[in-house]
């Protein structure tokens, strides 16, 4: 098993800036610029980086359980109900990931 030694999620971005990610606390984890020329051009591009980011880091740790859950189930057979318990698991993580509330 890895320690994970990154910054606690949840990330966010946050306005006026959406191109800075955020930790819960306020503290900076990343920039999706590489200068000022490069902001002004590409805004809509950097900030859509930026969200992508963290729903990707957001959604890691649900993916990565899900995922388990179904690999664990595939090789052990544990059943309908287990199974269903994994699939719905999968779809709130997928969801997530995506941005959307319903899963």
């Amino acid at each position: 098993m890895t320690t994970d030694n990154s910054t606690p999620r949840p990330w966010k971005t946050s306005l006026p800036d959406e191109t800075l990610i955020h930790a819960e606390d306020g503290s900076q984890v990343a920039i999706t610029f590489q200068g000022d020329d490069d902001y002004e051009a590409n805004y809509m591009r950097l900030s859509a980086d930026a969200e992508l980011i963290v729903r990707a880091v957001n959604a890691h740790g649900d993916m990565l359980a899900a995922l388990k859950d179904m690999f664990f189930n595939s090789l052990h057979g544990n059943g309908l109900d287990a199974h269903h318990k994994a699939r719905d698991r999968a779809r709130a993580a997928i969801a997530k990931a995506e941005g959307r509330a319903d899963g």
